[in-house]
């Protein structure tokens, strides 16, 4: 069995219904002395609320579903710095200043919607995304977020749709390609397509592109997968 945060979580939930349980029944033993029946009763009430916020807390922790899990662990940062969770702040501080002086600046709503999928912020991705496609339906960028944040809502058709959009208007677009291919692998199970989309990557993109690397151990990893 694997032990995972969630499953400690429900243990440690379990443990304490049963102990407000015990000292709920156990107050029963002490109806001559009120005062203690009533603290009892206080603690056992308080340790079936916290059981609750855990059992509620693992739950919501588990709704990030395996798509989301594996974009966490198998992306690579989207502009070669840094690693996932890890971004400038002072950078996304700056851009949402120059977003709230000029709600049409689509450039800046792209980079912070970019930004915020390395921090896994699907929210603020979205509403960048969102935004920006609105302001212009034409951005690569903004449907390439928009496929992983529905990727990460596990609708990886959906996803692909964005994606293909995205090519359409920027066939070279190193960042759709990228994604496009964690989406065929890991969301559609398809390691050939992964292959295709990945090898297109590494003959288009520039000797130092920061994400050559990642991209070729992803391409190897879908050729494994097809071989089998």
């Amino acid at each position: 069995m694997i032990i995972t945060p969630q499953l400690i979580g429900i243990i440690l939930a379990v443990a304490l219904v049963i102990t407000a349980i015990i000292l709920f029944l156990s107050r029963k033993k002490m109806t001559g002395n009120p005062e203690h029946t009533n603290l009892l009763e206080k603690i056992a009430f308080g340790l079936f609320g916290v059981a609750f916020v855990i059992i509620l807390a693992a739950a919501m922790t588990g709704l990030k579903g395996p798509a989301q899990e594996t974009f966490a662990t198998d992306h690579p940062p989207m502009d070669g710095q840094g690693s996932i969770g890890q971004i400038n702040e002072a950078e996304v501080k700056d851009l949402e200043e120059k977003i709230t002086k000029d709600p049409n600046d689509v450039g800046s709503r792209e980079r912070l919607g970019h930004l915020y999928l390395q921090a896994q912020n699907y929210e603020g991705v979205f509403q960048m995304a969102h935004d920006a496609l609105k302001l212009n339906p034409k951005s690569s960028e903004s449907r390439a977020h928009m496929g992983m944040v529905l990727f990460a809502m596990q609708d990886a058709p959906q996803a692909m749709q964005q994606f293909e959009k995205s090519l359409q208007e920027n066939p070279h677009h190193l960042e759709t390609l990228l994604f496009k291919g964690i989406v065929e692998l890991q969301g559609l199970n398809d390691a050939k397509a992964a292959e295709a989309t990945w090898g297109t990557y590494l003959r288009i993109a520039p000797e130092n592109d920061p994400a050559r690397a990642r991209v070729n151990a992803f391409l190897q990893m879908a050729k494994g997968e097809s071989a089998q």
